[in-house]
């Protein structure tokens, strides 16, 4: 059923006929109903979307380790550099 605007007992009747014939299907008909909507689903899938589904996520664990030691390999500032930091930071700005 399209969506459409229908008032709250239009819904639950609408619900109630939609899961009493699923109820009065076979458990071939269910499987033929379910395998239509997946391949109905797979079609409107985008490009980007059918690689992220055929390959899963990828995670590299050894390059994510090697990115996480080469981002905490960044040289420490010396005592002087900390200091001047400290002094610009502490001069209030002039600009307002």
């Amino acid at each position: 059923m399209p969506l459409s605007k229908m008032d709250t007992d239009q819904a639950k009747a609408a619900r109630a006929a939609a899961k009493a014939k699923w109820d009065k299907m076979t458990p071939e008909e269910k499987a033929a109903y379910k395998k239509a909507a997946s391949q109905k689903k797979r079609e409107e899938l985008t490009a980007m979307e059918a690689v992220a589904a055929d390959q899963g996520p990828v995670f590299d664990a050894k390059k994510a380790k090697e990115e996480a030691a080469a981002s905490k390999a960044q040289p420490l500032p010396t005592p002087k550099q900390r200091q001047q930091d400290v002094t610009t930071q502490s001069k209030g700005s002039t600009g307002q």
